[in-house]
């Protein structure tokens, strides 16, 4: 026996011997001999239960049901009145308790469409999260202590067991052979497409955790078994664990408290001014106009808005945002096999549709989809006809938006219909990723005509596809549109005419839309951990090592010499320069080569290269590049002379933009992103959140006028007057024109000393901007323009006053070419 096996076996007898106290003042010994958890459900008769208590619906998939979190921060509830008022008190304890540590709120239900009922039914059981509609949480008999609520509201707020995460394996072993057949699948293991850790570790005193003999055949026998030593309380119902707090919070997002200032539409008004989460804006056009977009958006704990935003355009325009089940006159074709289906809420195959309509974001709006599922055979058409449109111009103009996401997607097209003669405008197939996207299509006729929106399946049920907000009108009044669309577009969205807002995939859920070349000699492994050779690939993803996932190509046998891999990310919107950021690993003695091409109309267009044996690090790569038209990402790995060639790709990012500009520009919400703290002077600057801690200098809030993050000079002790404390950002190359850069910044306080800008290079430093003495309470804007003739550096410092009354703070550093 080894000394670990027999450290292993002395815990193990340290834990049976010794009474730990569990939920109710039970000891180990009384869980271990004859008692049975009120969540097991043990007598109760529901064929829709699984991992004891979790209520399946037989509507909906699981794999959307973990994503489903509460609109707003708020779970609308209804109570049964016939409990007791002991159970009623556990209730107010358990809801007060979650309430405390978090920022989710239960409101006592008006005339909400989603909400809980809390109910004496039988046993102890809830749904994962938000399904819509009522939906029963059960506090049965012998469910009514206060930490049982706790965990039954906890899966109503979005959350599965502990020990069914995708890596339990890592922490616990399931002793099957003391399981009856019938609770098996009550310790299925679920996929990372299922749930999400959150990045949180495995919580052995999760209140989400069950006890070690839970649905044992012998309860003085375990039914899991911990991998680590551990003195924590596992199955504990009494209180959130401190992980369990976590979790939720992160969840809710509940370090985000507003969102970005809306704009009024030209020739509308907005009813509305408080963009905190959870609140509402409306918005309504002036009379002999028509609201093209959202009516009302509400501020979502991402920080985001739902929906989009609206414009005015005038009454002449053709719009239909499909959220009355009249369809604005279109009509379904009687001559197709199937029928387009109205919907307001995801559809109900996992990895495929939209999980609410463009207009809207949410339940209030509606869309219209191809349902894939059985009887649907591949092949089979829904097709849509428009009402007859009469043309005002030689060239009119379509928009609308698809979506058109899953791994057999079929294909949607556009016909012009002409004395029933059609002819094909627009088509697009395959899998195009989870974001609704647009299109737009130039219709020329002189004489009236019809649309026709048809949509083909694809081979397996995967292929749902989905159409909303559907504007015909002239081209001229079409560019109208666009240009007022930008005009309301805030910073943090970019642009819709020819700029998307920022594109990210970590691969870590999935694929993201892209997709594997067919005509390749193999295809790009979506992998976690360890490619399955020594000595070549990377040993786990780049951020997280237990979960995270990455696409590598495996060089094994079969492969040979040369065979190439490719695969292409989604079509993106061209009309700028863009910038490509992505992590490579090339780790082999026989390293092949990884290229990176753009596609578009001319073709593709190979933009990056690297070859031969990288070592076993991930590397950051970046491409600036400028595309017209639209086009299309391939990463093209090729095989190297042996095995050890495995190569691999992750954390791709597409910005507006130049490279360097990203690298620089930060709101310091996650991080220093490029910037970094000069090791030579005598202190740090420190990302903070909310007031510094000395009253009478340093800001409240960040910038934006939130509690997000910003950095500052802390000028306490030990610090003394003339300490510096510098950042410095990324080498900047020398460009024609020159550069821009803005940063906000905060003085105040009795003693504020100084603060300045300057450009390095070599080792010379030349200042470009200074302020100094106190400014006052507010946030101030700078702006510095620079010529660079060779590569240089960026540099801010930040100078400690005579006293701790001189806190500096910078915030939202923002890099562009040009002049200022």
């Amino acid at each position: 026996m080894t000394k670990l096996s027999g450290l292993y076996l002395l815990w193990v007898s340290f834990a049976f011997r010794t009474a730990f106290t569990y939920p109710y003042g039970k000891t180990y010994f009384s869980l271990l001999f004859g008692d049975s958890f009120p969540e097991e459900n043990v007598a109760v008769d529901n064929t829709f239960l699984t991992q004891g208590d979790i209520l399946m619906d037989v509507r909906r998939n699981a794999v959307r049901e973990h994503n489903t979190v509460w609109l707003r921060r708020v779970v609308p509830f209804t109570v049964d009145t016939v409990f007791p008022a002991s159970t009623l008190e556990q209730i107010r304890l358990a809801i007060q308790e979650i309430e405390q540590f978090s920022c989710v709120r239960f409101q006592p239900r008006q005339n909400e469409i989603d909400y809980i009922r809390i109910r004496n039914i039988s046993g102890c059981y809830s749904p994962v999260g938000r399904r819509g509609g009522p939906q029963d949480v059960s506090i049965g008999n012998g469910c009514e202590s206060q930490g049982t609520i706790i965990h039954e509201l906890m899966h109503a707020l979005g959350f599965w067991h502990e020990h069914t995460r995708p890596d339990r394996d890592l922490y616990i072993t399931i002793i099957k052979e003391n399981i009856a057949e019938s609770h098996t699948q009550n310790f299925q293991k679920m996929t990372f497409d299922e749930v999400d850790t959150l990045g949180a570790p495995y919580d052995y005193g999760s209140i989400m955790h069950y006890a070690l003999n839970a649905f044992a055949v012998d309860r003085s026998k375990w039914t899991m078994i911990p991998k680590l030593p551990t003195s924590t309380e596992i199955g504990q119902r009494k209180h959130l664990s401190k992980i369990d707090i976590y979790k939720l919070n992160k969840l809710y997002n509940c370090n985000i408290s507003h969102c970005q200032r809306l704009s009024t539409p030209l020739h509308g008004f907005k009813q509305g001014d408080d963009y905190s989460v959870g609140k509402v804006v409306y918005f309504f056009c002036q009379t002999g106009f028509v609201l093209v977009g959202s009516s009302e958006r509400f501020c979502k704990d991402t920080g985001d808005w739902t929906g989009n935003n609206p414009v005015c355009l005038l009454l002449s325009v053709e719009y239909c945002n499909i959220d009355k089940s009249d369809l604005c006159g279109w009509r379904q074709d009687r001559t197709d096999q199937l029928d387009w289906t109205w919907s307001h809420s995801s559809t109900p195959t996992m990895n495929t549709g939209p999980n609410n309509d463009h207009t809207m974001d949410n339940s209030k709006g509606s869309y219209l989809y191809l349902e894939s599922s059985s009887p649907v055979s591949p092949g089979q058409k829904a097709r849509l006809i428009s009402t007859i449109f009469r043309p005002y111009s030689s060239d009119m103009c379509l928009r609308f938006w698809y979506h058109m996401f899953g791994s057999s997607m079929g294909e949607l097209r556009v016909y012009l219909r002409i004395r029933s003669r059609d002819s094909n405008i627009f088509s697009i197939r395959g899998d195009q990723g989870k974001e609704w996207r647009v299109a737009d299509v130039v219709i020329k006729s002189t004489v009236n005509f019809q649309i026709v929106i048809e949509a083909i399946s694809g081979p397996s049920f995967r292929s749902d596809i989905a159409i909303d907000d559907i504007l015909i009108t002239t081209c001229t009044e079409m560019q109208e549109y666009k240009r007022l669309l930008k005009n309301t577009i805030q910073k943090s969205i970019s642009q819709l005419t020819g700029l998307l807002k920022r594109q990210r995939c970590n691969f870590d859920d999935d694929l993201c839309g892209w997709t594997q070349e067919q005509n390749d000699i193999f295809d790009w492994t979506h992998h976690y951990g360890p490619t399955t050779t020594i000595g070549t690939g990377p040993s786990c993803d780049r951020t997280n090592c237990i979960m995270g996932k990455y696409l590598y190509i495996e060089a094994s046998a079969p492969r040979m010499r040369g065979d190439y891999s490719a695969i292409y990310s989604p079509v993106f919107q061209g009309l700028s320069t863009k910038c490509i950021t992505f992590y490579y690993n090339m780790h082999g003695i026989s390293m092949g080569t990884l290229n990176v091409y753009v596609k578009n109309s001319t073709g593709p267009h190979l933009v990056w290269t690297k070859s031969n044996n990288q070592g076993p690090i991930w590397h950051y790569a970046t491409i600036d590049f400028t595309s017209i038209s639209p086009f299309q990402v391939v990463f093209e790995g090729v095989r190297g002379y042996s095995f050890k060639s495995d190569m691999a790709f992750d954390d791709f990012t597409l910005d507006p933009g130049y490279c360097i500009e990203h690298s620089v520009t930060c709101d310091f919400q996650r991080d220093l992103c490029s910037w970094i703290q000069d090791t030579r002077d005598k202190f740090e600057w420190i990302r903070h959140s909310g007031p510094t801690g000395t009253p009478g200098t340093g800001p409240n809030t960040d910038h934006s006028g939130t509690n997000g993050y910003y950095l500052y000079i802390e000028t306490s002790a030990p610090r003394i007057g003339g300490d510096v404390a510098r950042i410095m950002s990324p080498v900047l190359p020398p460009v024609t024109g020159g550069y821009c850069f803005e940063m906000a910044y905060f003085m105040f306080g009795s003693h504020v000393s100084m603060l300045t800008v300057s450009l390095r290079n070599h080792n010379r430093e030349t200042i470009l901007w200074i302020r100094s003495g106190n400014i006052g309470p507010y946030w101030n804007i700078t702006r510095i323009g620079f010529s660079v003739s060779e590569s240089s550096q960026l540099i801010i410092a930040g100078v400690v006053g005579e006293s701790y009354r001189s806190d500096i703070a910078i915030d939202d550093t923002v890099l562009t070419r040009g002049p200022c």
